[in-house]
């Protein structure tokens, strides 16, 4: 049964009534004044969901990441010595661990881009019934595990060099189009909800530090992806382009894994921004760069009417009818 509420002016009103009478919010007065919206504390939402994946302490976070990173170490040293194997492995390891994308690797980081995209789920959930974000920032989630579930289905099928390839066979891109037609998407798609996300997981440094280290690695392999023609020549690129995303699936994995901790376990408000957010700085920029045309304009305008003005005007002389 839908419940409306009359005066309900603004969606963040709206947002705060219907959680308070769905349930969620039990424990907080359903006539809490309108002018009082912004002194609701939201509770902990700590439920079963998230107990058999989510530790409660952050330490024990870290003990799985170092156990993460050994098991990365070993992948590496597989794939850079091969011949440590036995030889009657050697069928086995060859499909595994050779080849321009090795099997391993494909299947690892498929797998660290599937947990990532479940642990946006549970995120998404968890913010969804948080009492206080009234502007709408858990939204952001949705589209954040949209493209988690995209970069899985490509990484584990490489679909998106196929994609790139049909695409390039027509004549309106000409730099390399077989990577700009798909590179260039999903940077235009991640970039703001790389913004987005920067800013609602500030509420704790280490899902910060771990998704900022992920973004620049995901960054450093588009470069890689775009200038491979210049790079391939190197000794160092084919590992590198190897393991960038490798790292970066996994760091990944581990940031989301910190804020998942976050928001079941302390609190799913958004964290209050004492510091300018990344997005914040991108508009700011955008709103100066825009001012300062119009201002260029108008001053422009104001000295070409002050040259005209000072230009010299001629006047009919009346002449005198005698």
């Amino acid at each position: 049964m839908a419940v409306q509420f009359a005066g309900s002016g603004s969606t963040g009103d709206r947002r705060r009534r219907r959680i308070v009478v769905s349930g969620d919010g039990s424990g907080v007065d359903a006539s809490i004044p309108d002018g009082e919206a912004g002194e609701i504390e939201s509770q902990l939402v700590a439920s079963a969901a998230a107990a058999p994946w989510v530790p409660a302490g952050e330490s024990r976070i870290w003990i799985y990441t170092v156990v993460i990173a050994v098991f990365l170490g070993g992948l590496i040293f597989a794939l850079a010595r091969p011949s440590v194997f036995h030889t009657d492995l050697l069928p086995l390891t060859d499909h595994l661990l050779t080849g321009s994308r090795p099997t391993a690797v494909v299947c690892v980081e498929a797998i660290f881009l599937a947990l990532s995209t479940q642990l946006g789920l549970l995120i998404g959930w968890y913010r969804a019934r948080c009492k206080l974000d009234f502007s709408g920032r858990y939204r952001v989630w949705p589209w954040v595990v949209g493209l988690a579930a995209l970069a899985t289905f490509c990484m584990a099928t490489n679909t998106h060099r196929v994609f790139g390839e049909v695409i390039s066979r027509g004549s309106w891109l000409s730099w390399r189009a077989h990577v700009v037609a798909w590179l260039l998407p999903v940077c235009v798609a991640a970039l703001p909800i790389t913004l987005l996300l920067d800013r609602d997981v500030r509420n704790s440094r280490s899902s910060l530090f771990t998704l900022r280290l992920s973004g620049l690695l995901w960054l450093t392999e588009a470069c890689l992806e775009l200038y491979e023609p210049e790079l391939q020549t190197q000794s160092w690129f084919r590992f590198t382009h190897l393991l960038v995303p490798l790292f970066a699936s996994a760091t990944l994995f581990v940031g989301l894994w910190h804020h998942a901790r976050v928001v079941a376990y302390v609190c799913p408000d958004p964290p209050e921004l004492e510091e300018r957010s990344a997005w914040s700085v991108l508009t700011g920029a955008i709103r100066w760069t825009a001012s300062w045309l119009v201002f260029w304009r108008s001053k422009t305008a104001t000295v070409d009417d002050e040259d005209e003005d000072a230009k010299p005007k001629r006047r009919r002389k009346k002449v005198e009818v005698d």
